[in-house]
């Protein structure tokens, strides 16, 4: 069983976009999707019936000012409740697009089979949500500190749940969890993909910006890198140490600093197409 894994990466996942795109012109064969964070919504939506030309078109019709930040307002709101805000974007108009794909789908009705992480903060542990009757390794969800959801969710919630960056945007209540992105606990769930069953793994993991420019400091900046670093090193722990080694194939997409922008969309669709195609070889003799 082939198992298509995609990390985060935030904007800059649009690369996976390219990668199916990719897929799709060799005829890859994928039994099970596997995302994370910005990897979960496109694995959502290519699960659920969206093609990678469609998403394509999608992503590069971004207006600007989808994810921009209403410093004003939030300034004037945090002085009148005299508390910091919960989270800093409304992700309405994200939604408003997806939601005919995604939102009242059910995980028993993807096309293909959709598993989606996210982060329970309450009790500080991996959250997956998928077909609720598919075989799940449970022995090396405990170990690792993973716990398949005990209740059924629709797709759209559980992408909210794993893309829901803490400060950025809101968090996601289900029962007496809070959940937030899967890319703090699993940025890149090889190990999920073997918990599910997957003998043959395709991972297309976005490789961000490194190392930092330091002329650039900010509060922020210190906050985003040290959350970076901890993702980055719990990751590889996950996939090398962790986890029974399976046979795979990873598409490293390094993301340079100056092409994490929306105008830079294309561009990075296109990465991922050709640093895709680049592995051509190693994919066939991976599905052979």
């Amino acid at each position: 069983m082939t198992a298509l894994v995609l990390s985060g990466g935030g904007l800059s996942a649009v690369a996976e976009i390219g990668a199916l795109q990719a897929l799709e012109e060799l005829h890859i064969p994928i039994d099970m999707i596997v995302g994370t964070s910005a990897g979960a919504l496109i694995g959502a939506l290519y699960a659920s019936g969206m093609d990678a030309e469609g998403m394509q078109t999608m992503a590069a019709s971004q207006p600007r000012q989808m994810f921009s930040v209403p410093w004003l307002q939030l300034a004037l709101r945090t002085l009148r409740r005299r508390r910091l805000p919960l989270f800093l974007v409304d992700a309405d108009r994200l939604w408003a697009l997806t939601d005919p794909w995604l939102k009242g789908r059910s995980f028993q009705s993807t096309r293909i089979p959709l598993w989606v992480t996210a982060t329970d903060l309450v009790q500080r542990h991996v959250v997956v949500f998928g077909p609720p009757e598919s075989w799940f390794d449970e022995t090396l969800a405990t170990s690792l500190s993973v716990a398949k959801a005990p209740e059924p969710v629709d797709v759209a919630v559980a992408v909210r749940a794993s893309t829901a960056v803490p400060g950025l945007f809101s968090p996601v209540r289900i029962a007496d969890r809070i959940l937030v992105d899967g890319g703090i606990g699993d940025d890149f769930p090889v190990d999920i993909a073997i918990m599910a069953g997957a003998d043959r793994v395709i991972g297309v993991w976005i490789d961000e910006p490194t190392p930092w420019p330091v002329h650039h400091l900010s509060a922020s900046g210190l906050i985003y890198q040290s959350m970076a670093v901890m993702i980055r090193q719990l990751s590889q722990v996950r996939q090398t140490v962790a986890v029974a080694p399976a046979s795979k194939v990873i598409i490293r997409i390094p993301i340079e600093g100056s092409m994490t922008s929306l105008a830079a969309i294309s561009r990075m669709m296109e990465l991922g197409y050709r640093r895709t195609l680049d592995q051509r070889s190693d994919l066939f003799r991976l599905v052979a």
